[in-house]
């Protein structure tokens, strides 16, 4: 770097004359402010920087030394550090990788095979346990007999047990329950009516 003092000097009278008159400034400094940017290609990676360094040029006057200049930060350095990383596969742990991923495809598509035919041809609820589950919430107001339902004038057949046992609670009667081979019938007598609900197990 070339610095031309004669130019700075002039450059600095001007500015003394604009601010301080016949006054002169003793001393007075410079800041120049370079950027240097970096751009290099490595086998890894590219780099690119950018260094910003300041000097400092001052003219100064003292008795003792006279006029002279002194420059500040000759010298200044950016730390930095290039980090490069390698990944070396190692064959073995490569091969155990493909035989466990091949395993867990393996079990995924057994697992979903066999939840797909458990769905399909799953075992039906036993039919004492259906009808348990049907009964339970009325089994206060079941009676169980062996005896069909007699014949009467009237015979009003309902969809569901939920509306006998309104009837049954309504007239307050039991119900009755007799079953026959797979089919289970349900019934109230109310002088000549009969209130019948059937299902089979």
């Amino acid at each position: 770097m070339q610095i031309n003092s004669t130019k700075i000097r002039q450059f600095a009278e001007a500015i003394d004359r604009e601010i301080y008159g016949a006054a002169r400034s003793a001393t007075y400094s410079i800041k120049i402010r370079t950027e240097i940017r970096l751009t290099a290609s490595i086998a890894t990676q590219p780099i690119n920087e950018t260094f910003t360094p300041e000097l400092t040029v001052a003219f100064k006057t003292e008795a003792e030394k006279g006029n002279y200049i002194a420059m500040e930060n000759l010298r200044q350095t950016k730390a930095g550090v290039l980090t490069e990383t390698l990944q070396i596969p190692l064959p073995w742990v490569q091969g155990q990788r493909a035989t466990s991923i091949m395993a867990a495809a393996a079990s995924a598509i057994a697992l979903a095979a066999s939840t797909l035919l458990y769905v399909k041809y799953k075992p039906a609820h036993p039919p004492e346990k259906r009808m348990e589950k049907i009964t339970d919430p009325y089994k206060d107001l079941i009676a169980e007999t062996t005896r069909k339902p007699p014949e009467t004038e009237v015979t009003i057949e309902l969809e569901t047990i939920e509306d006998l046992a309104k009837i049954a609670e309504i007239l307050a009667r039991p119900i009755f329950h007799t079953a026959e081979d797979d089919e289970h019938t349900f019934y109230i007598i109310d002088n000549n009516t009969k209130y019948l609900y059937k299902i089979k197990a």
